[in-house]
C-alpha cells in the first residue's frame, strides 16, 4: 500500500513475519542499519543472515569510503 516501495525498502514493520522480525533484530544489533533496509538485503540473499550480514556490513564501508573521498 503507501508505505511499500519498490524492493522491500519502505515495509512497516508490522507487515514482517513474526519470525523474520526476530531476524531482523538481531541483524539489526550487529549492522545498525534501518529494518526495511536489513529485510530487503535478506530478501536478496535468500534469508540467509550470514550472508545480509556480510552485505549489510560491506554496504556501510562502500558509505564511509564516498564520504571520506568526498571530504
Amino acid at each position: 500500500m503507501g508505505s511499500e516501495k519498490k524492493n522491500g525498502v519502505g515495509v512497516a514493520a508490522a507487515q514482517f513475519p513474526p519470525t523474520t522480525r526476530k531476524i531482523i533484530q538481531s541483524l539489526k544489533e550487529i549492522v545498525n542499519c534501518p529494518e526495511p533496509e536489513i529485510y530487503s538485503v535478506l530478501k536478496e540473499c535468500s534469508m540467509d543472515p550470514s550472508d545480509a550480514v556480510q552485505r549489510l556490513l560491506s554496504l556501510g564501508e562502500d558509505k564511509k569510503v564516498k564520504e571520506f573521498s568526498m571530504l
